[in-house]
């Protein structure tokens, strides 16, 4: 039985390939674990080299053959990974000439072949044209925070030519323009609250409604372990910075000496409320988690935090700014310091990388 070698609490050991599959397996049949797409706490990832292009060994004998298929196009829905929830996958190749019976194709999961425990969980269609084949994966999940680089290879024959493409992550640029923000059927009332705050802010209402989502699942009376509160989970420190733009909003007093059940009885009977505590006031939870977004961007735009990003080769600045208003500007920085690039991969940044990862799909998801 072939053992494969990968690393787990700093050192490196070996597990059948029989775990090694059936770990495989769990990315697309089951929920994942806590740890990794492969629902384990031991690890199997192989980190993949941003740009990498891998041509799988045997497919064309590791070399490139021919020019790249340019009759092949390769589209998938949805058109991006989906770090929030799992779901299908749809994979549609289209020919300018019908499909040969030789037509092959492959799958690489962080630089792993993971072709056939594709296939035990998919449907493979063609047209009646025989110019379209259809790949329809019943269930997958990737986990935000985690590198899933997903590839598909494609080709007409044996030998030749063939088409790579990648299943991209979700992208959500800061500033971005929405043309229609697609929110759930029960948060579609906080629509028009949205796209004012990022209208008044210069924010993608689809970012916003993302970070809504993720703090508080559009719930306006939430309230987190650290006493924050509302739509956008504003805790007494960030509310801090809200008062520079609204000085005359209201804010509980005492709140952070309470415990987190009593408050949650308080705003349950009323005792917290919109009118003592603007976080509990909708509009205004959604403008106040805008304003202190916008706090957050002039904090990188200062001389000090500035010159940091100069270091960066692409600074990812929605990354930057999510990672911020989840942990602090100033923990981000202290990473940004220590780590440069890597960054994100701080220790203590670990649930804001999973808390980026979700914004972003989100947004991405609700503007597409």
């Amino acid at each position: 039985m072939t053992k494969l070698p990968t690393i787990g609490a700093g050192r490196l050991f070996w597990i059948d390939s029989s775990v090694a599959m059936l770990f495989t397996v769990l990315l697309f049949a089951s929920c994942a674990g806590p740890n990794h797409p492969f629902g384990s706490s031991v690890g199997l990832e192989l980190l993949p080299k941003k740009n990498q292009v891998i041509v799988p060994t045997g497919f064309s004998d590791g070399k490139i053959m021919g020019k790249i298929e340019e009759n092949l196009v390769v589209e998938f829905h949805p058109k991006a990974q989906n770090f929030h929830q799992s779901g299908p996958l749809e994979l549609k190749v289209t020919s300018s000439t019908p499909i040969n019976s030789f037509f092959q194709w492959r799958a690489f999961y962080n630089h792993q072949d993971i072709t056939q425990e594709i296939k035990a969980l998919s449907v493979e269609e063609f047209s009646q044209d025989g110019k379209k084949f259809i790949l329809r994966i019943s269930r997958m999940r990737f986990l935000p925070g985690k590198d899933n680089h997903l590839v598909f290879y494609f080709r007409q024959g044996l030998i030749g030519p063939y088409v790579v493409k990648e299943f991209s992550t979700p992208s959500c640029p800061i500033d971005g323009q929405v043309a229609r923000l697609e929110l759930p059927s029960d948060a579609s009332k906080m629509r028009p609250a949205i796209s004012l705050a990022s209208e008044k802010f210069s924010i993608n209402s689809a970012l916003l409604a993302g970070l809504i989502a993720q703090e508080s699942q559009f719930n306006p009376k939430a309230v987190s372990h650290a006493r924050a509160l509302g739509l956008t989970q504003v805790t007494s420190g960030a509310a801090h910075h809200v008062r520079e733009y609204f000085p005359q909003w209201p804010l509980y007093q005492s709140l952070d000496s309470m415990q987190v059940p009593h408050i949650k009885f308080l705003i349950a009977v009323g005792g917290i409320n919109g009118n003592n505590d603007w976080r509990l006031n909708q509009e205004k939870s959604i403008l106040g988690g805008a304003s202190y977004l916008d706090y957050i961007q002039r904090y990188w735009r200062q001389d000090d935090a500035s010159l940091l990003l100069s270091t960066l080769e692409r600074p990812q600045m929605e990354d930057i700014l999510l990672a911020s208003y989840h942990s602090g500007p100033y923990r981000v920085k202290n990473a940004l310091r220590s780590l440069g690039e890597k960054w994100a991969y701080d220790h203590e940044l670990n649930e804001a990388r999973k808390y980026v990862g979700k914004v972003k799909s989100y947004c991405y998801h609700y503007s597409n």
